[in-house]
């Protein structure tokens, strides 16, 4: 939904309500391909913050990035 690359601080549009969890992790795919795995640092009913893990971060988080659960 929205993206800081220069403070790799995302806000995704799955929230409590889908199932995401405070210190959660999710990894963001574009094509296919991953780009980097989050850190869910806090929970609203219908989106999250998280924070892009830099030792798993393979190219800036754009929007339009896809976020799945690593439980899937």
């Amino acid at each position: 939904v929205a993206v800081d690359p220069q403070w790799d601080f995302v806000v995704l549009d799955v929230g409590g309500k889908g199932g995401a969890l405070q210190r959660g992790e999710m990894l963001i795919n574009r094509d296919g391909r991953l780009v980097a795995k989050v850190r869910i640092t806090r929970v609203e009913a219908d989106y999250c913050f998280a924070n892009v893990m830099s030792n798993w971060k393979q190219a800036d988080v754009v929007v339009g990035d896809e976020a799945i659960s690593r439980e899937q």
